[in-house]
């Protein structure tokens, strides 16, 4: 196979990994965590694909130039640990959209109909503390999953040392691409639904935190 056609195989790949199912949940709940900076939602998919891409190099170097081979026990070791990480963000974002629930009050004034205000409090986002916490989240998912099989296996095919870390930075290079796009869509849908409803924003946290905390247990299962 020419080389132009295994990077452009790896491009690929990298788009499509970058939209697995716990990748996405864990982007969309770390954004969803900030309700007053959900515009932020692209900075947070752009840390995650670095942190990603960074551990795709590592774990590719140490393949390629030190011919270590890495134990099949670490990947499910960091496949629990993205399960338990994935519930906890499902959790803090159920108890953060219940905290908020709790601020809505129903009152009328003298020449007003009976309405509703919307008092909210400071988000819970306890991985933006630290800023690099999306980072270390996408370090994780590159340790983990489906990665291995996509950017390490060809590279036993590969004629030099060179023409993997190739590989592998095309590869990431498409992670990067598909995850900042999913970002921009992310925040832009999160502003938009902001600005026509406080409610039905709140709906849609309170959905993803139902199917981050699902797919959590499902994670567990499986691993």
């Amino acid at each position: 196979m020419e080389l132009t056609s295994i990077l452009s195989l790896a491009f690929a790949f990298g788009l499509l990994h970058a939209l697995d199912v716990d990748h996405i949940l864990a982007v969309s709940g770390i954004s969803g965590m900030r309700r007053e900076h959900l515009r932020s939602s692209l900075s947070f998919s752009l840390r995650w694909a670095l942190g990603h891409g960074s551990s795709v190099m590592i774990i590719g170097g140490m393949v390629l130039f030190a011919g270590m081979a890495i134990p099949e026990q670490f990947s499910h070791v960091v496949e629990n640990l993205i399960a338990f990480l994935l519930l906890g963000i499902g959790l803090v974002l159920l108890f953060d959209w219940q905290r908020v629930r709790k601020t809505l009050y129903c009152h009328r004034h003298d020449s007003m109909p009976v309405h509703v205000h919307l008092h909210a409090g400071k988000p819970l986002n306890p991985l933006h503390r630290h800023r690099h916490g999306t980072t270390l989240v996408g370090l994780l998912h590159g340790m983990a999953g489906s990665a291995p099989l996509l950017a390490l296996l060809p590279l036993s095919n590969m004629s030099s040392p060179a023409t993997g870390m190739t590989y592998l930075l095309v590869f990431s290079s498409g992670v990067l691409i598909s995850m900042v796009i999913f970002g921009s869509l992310l925040g832009r849908l999160f502003s938009s639904l902001q600005g026509v409803n406080r409610q039905v924003t709140e709906g849609l946290r309170l959905l993803l935190a139902i199917v981050t905390i699902i797919f959590a247990f499902y994670l567990m299962v499986g691993v």
